[in-house]
């Protein structure tokens, strides 16, 4: 959100102009190329995912991303999936959306200082950090770290409607 409000990602940008593939499939292809940012905030990027978090689910699509075999690149794990439907289409909860816009940021700001400089400064937290996978990209579906107290100003600032202490 607040590098849409600063003018460094617009919501309507679409995934290929940060991650580009050429798929064999024409209509795999095809609705690739519709994902937009807001497609990924949304949960509705048409990704097959399956996010349960059952020890023995053989088909839980974010436990092959956290812990599969030999899984070194949690970004390009995301990006692999098969789009089984035209974005925008049906709602679907993806941790999967919130690894891939981490890696957007990371190629727009050159860095992971942008965590720290749009979130956790504004709102005065100092100790925070995203776990990282093997490629060195944050996991952002999970494995961040604040204290509590912290937590209570990430709430606020969505109970607010992006408002923190009076600031947008």
């Amino acid at each position: 959100g607040a590098a849409i409000q600063k003018g460094d990602l617009k919501i309507d940008s679409r995934l290929k102009e940060f991650f580009f593939f050429i798929l064999a499939d024409p209509i795999q292809q095809f609705y690739y190329d519709q994902i937009t940012i807001d497609h990924l905030l949304a949960m509705s990027s048409g990704l097959m995912w399956d996010e349960s978090h059952k020890d023995d689910s053989k088909d839980s699509t974010i436990m092959k991303m956290l812990y599969g075999k030999d899984q070194m690149d949690m970004n390009q794990f995301v990006l692999s999936q098969v789009v089984e439907m035209m974005p925008g289409f049906k709602w679907n909860y993806n941790g999967g959306n919130a690894v891939v816009l981490m890696a957007i940021l990371k190629k727009i700001y050159g860095n992971d200082q942008f965590a720290d400089d749009l979130l956790f400064k504004p709102l005065k937290i100092k100790n925070a950090f995203f776990e990282k996978d093997a490629s060195g990209n944050a996991i952002a579906a999970m494995y961040s770290y604040m204290t509590p107290a912290d937590m209570i100003k990430i709430g606020l600032l969505y109970l607010e409607n992006g408002s923190y202490q009076g600031v947008q």
